[in-house]
């Protein structure tokens, strides 16, 4: 493994925290979902949650973007 992969890994790890902080927050209610607006607050029974399908979608893009980019770069002399 020479430094460019190195790099690269670290870089992903820094984007995959990024990904999962600034995924967007739901509002899981039991007519369904809303979007969390921290502004209202109510009384009323819910859960705020992060929106799994935006945050796994991130993942996926990112870990295919390291794969690529690890492999890309191992032919490179250190």
């Amino acid at each position: 493994m020479n430094i460019y992969q190195r790099i690269v890994l670290i870089l992903a790890a820094v984007a995959l925290i990024v990904a999962f902080i600034t995924a967007p927050l739901v509002v899981y209610m039991t007519k369904g979902i809303v979007k969390y607006d921290p502004n209202t607050h109510e009384s009323k029974w819910y859960i705020v949650a992060t929106d799994y399908r935006i945050a796994s979608m991130r993942t996926i893009v990112i870990l295919g973007v390291t794969v690529l980019l690890f492999f890309a770069l191992k032919g490179i002399k250190k």
